[in-house]
């Protein structure tokens, strides 16, 4: 089965590569298609935003659409929560992230505990299947 992934960020792509192999599904990307339509991530959470995300490249294209939204959350601290990447309306890049979080930790005795919601939200025949995930806790930590 061929679907489209809707996302032009080559880490993500490279990921759901992987997580596919061997599957029998045939991943398209936007830059495929040359379809980058500006997308305004304005969801209550993953699950709406995965949602916005998918039905964005609708025009673009027959094949199923595939799209997804994370969020992170921290126990016991503020979480970032859907601006996994944006500090104080500010996007970070990755070294700029892992430095802030490194901070963040410092300032709450060396760790905090972490995790991920993921959703994902597959168009399919003019209909919507959602997920949302819940990831396993990990830790951020100062060093």
């Amino acid at each position: 089965m061929k679907f489209l992934y809707a996302t032009s960020n080559k880490g993500k792509q490279a990921n759901m590569i992987r997580r596919l192999q061997g599957s029998g599904f045939e991943l398209v990307f936007p830059q495929d298609l040359n379809c980058f339509p500006k997308i305004v991530e304005n969801g209550k959470n993953e699950v709406e935003n995965a949602i916005i995300k998918a039905k964005a490249y609708v025009s673009y294209t027959d094949l199923p659409i595939l799209a997804a939204d994370s969020g992170l959350y921290f126990e016991n601290v503020k979480s970032p929560g859907l601006f996994v990447k944006r500090v104080e309306g500010k996007e970070l890049r990755d070294d700029e992230l892992i430095e802030y979080h490194k901070q963040l930790a410092k300032q709450n005795g060396g760790k905090i505990v972490a995790h991920y919601v993921s959703s994902l939200a597959l168009l399919t025949n003019n209909k919507c299947h959602t997920v949302e995930i819940i990831e396993e806790p990990f830790w951020i930590l100062d060093t």
